[in-house]
């Protein structure tokens, strides 16, 4: 969880198992910066019970119906389908809020973290975002009801792939310019920059990770979605914020697949998944740690420069560039005066 997020919470209570089980399918969830477009679906599938026992699941559920709060109440599709769209807005503000939080996690925490942590923070994400929202019954229904938490996670926990995908997707259409790939010869420069790792220097290698592409990611993906957290760590680090290291190494991790993948002309829509590109993104956390604990002043700078070019593309982009910055190259004596 970021520290941005939400206020200090207590432990949250045990959850109470059910009969019923929860699939892993299909699943989309939204956040507030996306439109109302229709999402995709999770796919619920109850287990094989007896006729005794249908009935007595049938009454219990009945019960439980009459007594649930409607602010929590989850609406299901003909076919046990559970979509964002459909929930009452309390409902779908808590689960926003979640999707918003996992994103942070990712991006700011770890980039592929393990099975056993992901379903830890998931549910504390959820449980945080209900106390957040304060939506007691919600956070109530989450603590008792295990088949009602589990199909929020997994709401939520199908958009942590997406964000990875827009990062994947926003990587590929920046490197192919800057790199030069659309010619004869992009196999040549792409086994170059697939060697040590050379794609993460730009023109010196004593500037690592410091390059256009990586910038723009950056500006993107992260610095428009977490604007606020942005300024919260600026105002933390006395004016000389650093880029979070999980951030930038999933950032190098998608260009290198991405550059893999135009190498063996794969196809742009492949899964940028932990189980193939978890040993990269290690490898990068690994480095800048390694630079960090080395030369801890230098790695400071470089990860503070990244911070501030990233800043600066984004004020280049919205034309807040002073008028000299902007004329600073010209030579302006050597122009026509007719």
């Amino acid at each position: 969880m970021t520290s941005s997020s939400f206020g200090s919470q207590g432990p949250t209570s045990r959850v109470k198992k059910t009969s019923r089980t929860c699939s892993n399918e299909s699943i989309l969830a939204e956040d507030e910066a996306e439109d109302n477009s229709d999402v995709g679906t999770l796919n619920i599938k109850s287990e094989a019970h007896s006729d005794a026992e249908s009935e007595a699941e049938s009454h219990d559920t009945t019960e439980s119906l009459l007594c649930l709060d409607p602010t929590a109440h989850l609406v299901y599709t003909k076919t046990g389908s559970v979509r964002l769209t459909d929930q009452n807005i309390e409902l779908r503000k808590v689960i926003q809020c979640g999707i918003l939080e996992v994103k942070a996690y990712i991006a700011f925490e770890h980039g592929y973290p393990d099975l056993i942590t992901k379903n830890v923070y998931t549910r504390n994400i959820l449980l945080k975002a209900a106390q957040y929202h304060a939506a007691a019954p919600i956070e109530k229904q989450m603590q008792t009801d295990d088949e009602y938490l589990l199909a929020l996670t997994n709401l939520i926990d199908a958009r942590a792939s997406l964000f990875r995908s827009d990062i994947k997707e926003v990587t590929s259409k920046s490197i192919i310019g800057y790199f030069c790939l659309g010619g004869s010869d992009s196999n040549a420069i792409i086994d170059q920059l697939l060697a040590s790792h050379s794609y993460i220097f730009p023109q010196a290698f004593d500037k690592p990770y410091q390059m256009q592409p990586v910038f723009l990611i950056l500006h993107e993906v992260f610095f428009k979605q977490f604007s606020q957290r942005f300024c919260n760590i600026a105002k933390n680090k006395g004016g000389r914020p650093e880029i979070p290291i999980p951030m930038l190494a999933i950032v190098c991790t998608a260009i290198r697949a991405t550059l893999l993948a135009k190498r063996n002309k794969s196809s742009d829509d492949f899964k940028f998944t932990g189980n193939q590109f978890l040993d990269i993104y290690n490898h990068h956390v690994s480095l800048l740690g390694s630079i960090k604990k080395k030369v801890p002043i230098k790695f400071h700078k470089m990860m503070s420069d990244i911070y501030e070019e990233v800043n600066r593309f984004c004020h280049s982009i919205s034309g807040a560039y002073d008028q000299d910055d902007s004329l600073s190259f010209l030579d302006l004596d050597s122009m026509d005066d007719e």
